[in-house]
């Protein structure tokens, strides 16, 4: 179920309230944060440099967060179909 936008931020329900970006040398306000354990590879691909916080947290505004994002939907696995993987036993091979 999607939540309205007026309700998410009534919630608090992004959670960075008043908190910077993680980034550094980036003072602006943060709009999403990400797993630090599941974004760590994709931050380092995006070649941005982040401070630790104790909360294993990484706090991102929103310029950093769709340079992440972006690296993250290069990188995905292509998956291929369940016969593009088998060898075609009909195909002639002379």
């Amino acid at each position: 179920m999607k939540i309205p936008k007026e309700i998410k931020e009534k919630r608090g329900l992004n959670n960075t309230n008043g908190i910077l970006c993680s980034v550094i040398e980036c003072n602006k306000k943060s709009v999403r944060n990400i797993s630090e354990y599941d974004y760590n590879g994709l931050m380092i691909l995006a070649k941005l440099k982040y401070i630790r916080k104790r909360s294993k947290r990484i706090y991102l505004c929103k310029e950093h967060f769709s340079i992440v994002n972006k690296e993250k939907n290069k990188n995905k696995i292509k998956k291929k179909g369940f016969l593009e993987n088998q060898l075609n036993p009909y195909k002639n091979s002379w």
